[in-house]
């Protein structure tokens, strides 16, 4: 079961937790959107967002399938434990994953400075 929701810049959706078979045995969860239609772009797509209520930023990764698909390491908390004490039970394959994402913009400055920029036409016109 997949509920899907969107809106301007912030896509939520639910979706189970999936883990592939195979060398890696990643674990993951689909993405229900066409990402070339949200994104203007077929491969992968940085993204920030929760998971769980879990911040993450990661990245739409593409398959040989066509879709999408977000693969997820160990910073999700395992499920709910009655004692303090009790070490976290890992989430299950088929569990219900509760997803809020938006694109990630750039965390770097894209003006360059004044005194670099000066620079820069000096070194060029000698």
């Amino acid at each position: 079961m997949v509920r899907k929701e969107k809106t301007s810049a912030v896509i939520r959706f639910t979706a189970e937790l999936e883990k592939m078979s195979g060398r890696f045995a990643w674990t993951y969860v689909e993405f229900p959107f066409d990402v070339q239609e949200l994104f203007g772009k077929k491969g992968s797509v940085r993204i920030k967002g929760t998971i769980n209520g879990v911040s993450m930023d990661r990245a739409l990764m593409p398959t040989k399938s066509g879709y999408h698909i977000i693969v997820l390491g160990s910073e999700l908390p395992s499920t709910r434990t009655a004692s303090r004490r009790q070490r976290p039970r890992p989430l299950n394959v088929a569990s219900m994953m509760w997803c809020t994402l938006r694109p990630r913009t750039s965390d770097t400055c894209r003006v360059m400075p004044a005194a670099v920029a000066n620079d820069a036409t000096a070194c060029s016109a000698s």
